[in-house]
């Protein structure tokens, strides 16, 4: 899940940071461009494009481009006139023009340094820049498409030396961007657009014959023209439709669905679930040992909680679980502490038989252990790696660190799931009362619809943001709102997924369950709530070696001693809380030993060593082009 999400976020860096792969660090916040035509169809373009610099450089790029549909006899003339104003001031500078093939490229030699504000100025002298039909002369030309930043205002203006009783000029910039405003006077048309980052398409028509030339088409062309445009505007406002809101109200519509029904599915399994908070209970439940209340009351095992959270109050953790077996194995005298800080074996005959492999797990062949030496062939030796490290490279150094951490792991996770196995059997052999099922078909009908609610509201935001990328709309607020989209809709189905998991490893907790576990519920409350009860009602408390079994398990151990120790000093006198005080500390630092030597056991498993290391067609199929840039 991680994973996706770091993708997509990187898939995001990229669409968005234009300036990636550029040594010059700059912005263009101004362009001006004015067409000139005449009546014998040639032209003169004008261009002012003003950069402002954040970094150091050495000049100016500026391409014009005759690629793609444009009229026969198109011409441009290789020697264009150019101005540059340099903070203001005139200046001299070099010109360099590359025959592209398909245009030129005029590069401006003009060095400067940052916080320089550059202005160029650029003149094109241009051929048979209409397409000549019978019945009128069509512009459609894209003299912007190939800037290395996006021109953040742009002006542009079209004039033409002959009147027409029947003309018009369109500005397209890409399907489901924001359109120029386009202003109209006798013979001119003025048109600004702002952010523009791809491409900037002309498209108009004078009516009758206004331009001389020898590339006379023998066809008409109005209708067409008419017709095309039509559709673009069709097309645009049903984009627009799309993305501004069937997409975002359908993906939106599918999310509350699929919260809606995952909420009903949540209800129907968890409708047993619902516990007072405030009873309490001052006696045990039920006097079973640690690692059986944890499967059968909270379906928590050693395995389950190797890699979770460390402990904190009021949680069942790995280390709770440990401590509270061990401190539960003394107390019925199967284990014995002694003065110099060591755990003794006084008799394996009445431990049952996951008590007996904890125990191996613990002491490992020994009879007698020091607690700082508690699950010592269970503990992870970085050094190990670090030999490795000295004596293998590359791909050896890889396969065998890997295979140490395989072999631990392998070696840690098979005593766990033994353990946990035999406690599995121990509470079939008690014959407890069954208190949860596992999930039927029935129970996961709302999930599943939940499921594909959110599924298809993922194919539906995958599918805003392909049509976004395939319209050439990749750096717009569309996409980062797509993209966002994907992100949050994968991020509700993990959630789900995790959640029902979570749910189906618990169990369907059935109607007398709930009375079983409100008395689990009731005693966690009162270890909670502690502090808050006179004396009367703690004193009736007389089992509290067992008491604090419990609470060590539960996570409110250093709770309770400290409130006893502190208010009813002649309760921590007997000898299991005087072995818990003496254990605990060290005990916590082998138990947390082990669940680091998981970690590192995994890393382990897991290392490797590194190798180390435009111009096609707009919308009314327009040719040309125009661009550039700095350097």
């Amino acid at each position: 899940m991680k994973r996706i999400i770091l993708i997509l976020f990187a898939a995001l860096f990229f669409l968005f940071n234009e300036s990636t792969y550029a040594d010059v660090s700059y912005s263009i916040p101004y362009y001006s461009g004015e067409l000139i035509i005449h009546e014998d169809n040639t032209a003169n373009f004008k261009q002012i494009i003003d950069y402002d610099f954040d970094s150091s450089y050495n000049g100016q790029i500026v391409t014009l481009g005759q690629a793609g549909k444009m009229p026969e006899g198109f011409y441009i003339d290789p020697n264009p006139v150019v101005t540059v104003y340099h903070n203001n001031i005139l200046v001299n500078s070099e010109q360099e023009v590359t025959d592209l093939g398909d245009g030129y490229s005029l590069k401006i030699y003009n060095k400067g340094q940052k916080g320089d504000k550059v202005v160029v100025v650029v003149e094109w002298q241009l051929k048979e820049i209409l397409f000549a039909y019978q019945d009128i002369a069509e512009l459609n030309w894209v003299p912007i498409s190939d800037w290395d930043r996006t021109l953040k205002q742009v002006d542009f203006t079209v004039k033409t030396d002959f009147i027409s009783e029947d003309q018009n000029l369109y500005a397209h910039t890409g399907f489901g961007k924001r359109q120029p405003t386009i202003t109209s006077e006798e013979n001119a048309y003025h048109l600004i657009a702002t952010n523009v980052s791809n491409r900037l398409e002309l498209h108009g028509y004078w009516e009758g014959s206004p331009v001389s030339t020898e590339f006379k088409l023998p066809t008409t062309r109005k209708e067409d023209f008419n017709r095309l445009e039509n559709d673009i505007a069709f097309k645009q406002a049903a984009i627009h439709s799309l993305l501004d809101r069937a997409f975002p109200i359908a993906i939106g519509f599918l999310a509350i669905l699929a919260i809606f029904f995952f909420l009903l599915f949540k209800r129907h399994v968890e409708k047993h679930h619902h516990f007072n908070k405030k009873s309490h209970l001052f006696n045990l439940p039920d006097d079973l040992p640690p690692l059986i209340v944890a499967k059968y009351i909270y379906e928590k095992t050693l395995k389950s909680e190797l890699n979770q959270t460390s402990s904190y109050m009021g949680k069942i953790s790995f280390e709770n679980l440990l401590k509270a077996s061990l401190l539960d194995l003394i107390d019925r005298q199967i284990l014995t502490v002694s003065q110099d800080k060591e755990l003794s074996i006084v008799s394996k005959d009445r431990a049952s038989a996951f008590e007996r492999e904890l125990i191996t797990f613990a002491f490992g062949e020994k009879e007698k252990i020091a607690i700082n030496q508690l699950f010592s062939t269970f503990l992870f030796n970085k050094h190990d790696i670090k030999a490795l490290k000295k004596s293998y490279k590359g791909e050896e150094l890889t396969e065998k660190i890997n295979h140490l951490g395989d072999r631990f792991n392998h070696k840690l996770e098979s005593k766990l799931n033994k353990i946990d196995q035999l406690v599995a059997e121990a509470i079939e052999n008690k014959a407890l009362e069954k208190i949860k099922r596992d999930f039927l078909p029935s129970d996961l009908k709302y999930y599943r619809l939940s499921l594909g609610a959110s599924v298809l509201g993922l194919i539906l935001s995958i599918v805003a943001l392909i049509i976004v990328v395939i319209i050439g709309n990749v750096i717009s607020p569309y996409s980062l709102v797509y993209l966002a989209s994907i992100i949050l809709v994968i991020t509700m189905i993990s959630y789900f997924a995790q959640r029902k998991k979570v749910m189906a490893d618990f169990g369907f907790l059935e109607a007398r369950g709930h009375d079983v576990l409100q008395d689990w519920v009731s005693f966690n409350n009162m270890l909670r709530d502690i502090r808050k009860f006179d004396q009367v009602e703690i004193e009736a408390v007389v089992i509290w070696n067992r008491i604090l079994i419990y609470a060590t398990l539960l996570g409110f151990a250093q709770k309770v001693e400290k409130y006893l120790s502190t208010v009813h000093p002649q309760f921590v006198e007997n000898s299991l809380y005087q072995s818990y005080l003496f254990i605990s500390p060290q005990l916590s630092r082998q138990t947390k030993a082990v669940m680091s030597s998981n970690s590192y056991a995994v890393e382990a498993s897991h290392f490797s060593v590194s190798s180390g290391g435009s111009s096609g067609g707009g919308f009314s199929g327009g040719g040309g082009g125009g661009g550039g840039g700095a350097f």
